[in-house]
């Protein structure tokens, strides 16, 4: 401290010491929490401390530090007390949706669900049914043709809840098999070769496999030539194909034939 002096005063100067004490801060109290987001949170205690991050969903015992221990201690209570808040992050609600388009016959087992979901890298689970009410579950995706029911499934983890999706409904249709006859269309093809032999034929389905069945085709379409006649003509013949595989539809084709 400084007086100045005056003219009838003579000026002097002295210090003294003193202390500014620091502040004492209690614990953070209140209710902290937090949904899951995958990324390290921290409960909001305010700018005088510093906490822990965490990141996955549950209760944690978060510790808790002065920040500035410079001017900041703590409290004779909060000295004597543990330096944790607690601090809570909720699971996040899974959503699921699915879509399951009809398909042909592949001859093998059905693949073309697709999903979407807010959990990363989610593992879906599918359960296949052959009824509405999802009474007969199959032991796989099924691969004969038919009407099915397919459910998709993400467990429960530590930081989504679990869901199961309503039915969805999808049919795997019969193909179509794959016809193959003689060539006809030649002029070297005679009438009579066609009258003893009648039309040749195949059928095949997925990978090359030969098809049993049936073949028919109107032979009163077949209009001959007179047998001295050295004319040729060329005929379209109707000719329906009838698996016994019940994967493959009934196929019906034109064949072109040089009479």
């Amino acid at each position: 401290v400084t007086v100045t002096g005056t003219d009838n005063c003579i000026g002097s100067s002295a210090t003294a010491a003193f202390t500014i004490a620091k502040k004492q801060l209690d614990l953070p109290s209140g209710t902290y929490s937090a949904n899951y987001d995958g990324k390290v949170q921290y409960p909001n205690v305010g700018a005088l401390y510093t906490v822990e991050g965490v990141t996955n969903a549950g209760t944690h015992s978060v510790a808790v530090a002065i920040k500035d221990t410079s001017n900041y201690e703590w409290s004779a209570a909060a000295s004597a007390a543990e330096k944790v808040v607690t601090f809570t992050i909720s699971k996040v609600n899974t959503t699921l949706t699915i879509t399951a388009p009809s398909t042909p016959y592949t001859a093998s087992p059905y693949n073309k669900v697709t999903y979407e979901s807010n959990v990363p890298g989610a593992t879906v689970i599918y359960h296949y049914y052959s009824d509405a009410a999802l009474t007969n579950k199959l032991s796989g995706a099924p691969v004969e043709r038919g009407t099915y029911y397919v459910v998709a499934e993400i467990a429960e983890t530590d930081n989504f809840t679990g869901i199961v999706t309503q039915a969805k409904e999808f049919t795997i249709n019969k193909a179509a098999p794959t016809l193959s006859f003689g060539d006809y269309t030649a002029d070297a093809w005679y009438q009579n070769n066609l009258k003893a032999q009648g039309i040749e034929y195949s059928a095949t389905g997925i990978g090359g496999v030969v098809l049993n069945g049936s073949f028919s085709y109107d032979k009163e379409t077949i209009k001959f030539a007179p047998a001295d006649s050295l004319a040729s003509q060329t005929v379209a013949i109707s000719v329906t194909f009838t698996p016994t595989d019940a994967n493959y539809r009934e196929t019906t084709v034109s064949v072109n034939v040089c009479l």
